[in-house]
């Protein structure tokens, strides 16, 4: 579930990094608020499979709130990338992935150190 949100949690990161001095002083709760929408809405497939495991299997949690699980979870997603170990191997991956345009499972195991 967390792996589902955490394309989302990572653009807010991203998002959040590159805002100005200015906006970064009003705080991120409108910014966090504009990508948790994004998730409920299910404009992205990762999002949506989350949401439909949520709704189907996980409503006795959070007292049966799906928004509170979603939050709950994309929060966990976004707890794990900052930490500075995940970082570093998806920073390294994403710069793989923009110089090379395509990356095969085989390619992101070893950028990840899965292997």
């Amino acid at each position: 579930m967390t792996a589902l949100l955490a394309g989302s949690a990572a653009s807010f990161l991203r998002a959040q990094e590159q805002r100005c001095q200015i906006k970064r002083s009003l705080g991120d709760a409108g910014l966090e608020m504009k990508f948790l929408r994004e998730i409920w809405q299910c404009l992205q497939p990762e999002p949506d499979r989350a949401v439909a495991i949520v709704c189907g299997s996980l409503g006795k949690f959070d007292d049966g709130d799906a928004e509170a699980t979603i939050r709950r979870l994309w929060h966990r997603a976004i707890r794990l990338l900052r930490q500075t170990a995940i970082r570093a191997k998806l920073d390294r991956l994403t710069r793989e992935l923009e110089r090379t345009g395509r990356l095969t499972g085989d390619k992101v195991e070893r950028l990840l150190g899965s292997r």
